[in-house]
């Protein structure tokens, strides 16, 4: 059987779950999400990750190991006819970063970036991937292809997309533009309309108060934000804008915000498509979740994951079916969309 047959998702009728090593749930949800990455699985294992094992690298043994008992810990949990324990990942990772050697909690959105990063050094020099990323302006075509030269992985080519902010003071004149690449884009919840007035957004000056918020809500509180000028000190709108946008999409929702010596937890629940959801001229469909119950020190992880057009709830090492309307909800806290 080849790697690719083995890792096929189209062949796979059932799944498995992960045991919680103690507190590890949010590694378990990570891993679950990415072993349903339909394009990490054939953009990855079908050029064989072993072969691109960057030697330059200082850390490579390292990283090589987290890397390889990704994969072994992705095969085993498609080959077995039970739960497994992923604690041979579990130890490599903690090898190459100690905060995540310990059994404590930890927050699975910090623990996928760093998991990307890890993959994105091992893997510098991989092929272009198919289909690349869509670039929403030509301007920026050559800073895109420069980063890409720069940063060539097949895990920055499929999770980076980059926006661009730009800010023109309207007293003094001064400008200023840059890129900002992200692999996680970072979404704040906006709750009110005071926010919509102020930046003049046209399709909410008729409404007295928002009666439900959505992504798209979310995501314009990303793109526009105030700024004062280093030059005059005058505050206006700020902006940013799409010029890049990659074929695996990853949102994280803002939901943990620091209160003086606090850390508090909103609630609140984001709608959000599974079908149809469009950032500029790209369309995306959801294929997994991450949701997050409790409170920062005393919470929970599990993972929601599309298979065959039918959802599946991963709560460690129990996996049930789930209905699709009970993938919306004020638990989620990552979301990662597909490119249709």
């Amino acid at each position: 059987m080849s790697f690719l047959t083995l890792f096929n998702t189209s062949k796979i009728k059932g799944t498995n779950g992960l045991y919680n090593l103690g507190n590890t749930c949010y590694m378990n949800a990570v891993i679950q999400c990415i072993a349903h990455t339909k394009q990490f699985l054939e953009y990855s294992l079908q050029y064989q990750l072993k072969v691109y094992i960057n030697e330059n690298n200082t850390k490579c043994s390292l990283i090589e190991n987290v890397t390889e008992s990704l994969i072994k810990t992705i095969q085993t949990l498609y080959t077995r006819k039970e739960s497994i324990y992923p604690q041979y990942f579990f130890t490599t990772f903690g090898i190459y970063n100690q905060q995540f050697s310990d059994k404590k909690q930890k927050d699975a959105a910090e623990f996928l970036l760093l998991l990307l990063d890890v993959m994105d050094n091992d893997l510098r020099g991989t092929s272009i991937i198919q289909p690349p990323p869509i670039i929403h302006n030509e301007v920026y075509y050559k800073d895109y292809i420069e980063y890409i030269k720069n940063n060539k992985s097949i895990i920055t080519q499929m999770t980076t997309g980059i926006v661009v902010s730009n800010f023109c003071c309207e007293i003094c004149g001064i400008s200023s533009t840059h890129s900002e690449p992200f692999s996680l884009l970072q979404l704040p919840i906006i709750k009110n309309l005071s926010f919509f007035k102020k930046v003049n957004f046209k399709n909410y000056s008729e409404l007295k108060e928002l009666k439900y918020i959505t992504i798209y809500d979310c995501l314009i509180g990303y793109l526009y934000s105030f700024q004062t000028c280093v030059n005059c000190n005058h505050t206006q709108i700020h902006n940013k804008e799409f010029v890049v946008t990659p074929p695996i999409l990853i949102i994280q929702i803002l939901r943990f915000e620091q209160h003086s010596n606090n850390t508090q937890k909103d609630q609140t629940t984001i709608l959000f498509p599974l079908n149809d959801f469009v950032i500029g001229v790209t369309k995306y469909q959801l294929y997994a979740t991450i949701d997050h119950t409790g409170s920062i020190n005393h919470g929970h992880f599990t993972a929601n994951c599309k298979i065959n057009n039918l959802w599946y709830h991963f709560d460690d090492e129990t996996v049930k079916p789930l209905n699709k309307i009970d993938i919306v909800s004020k638990k989620s806290y990552i979301l990662f969309y597909e490119r249709i």
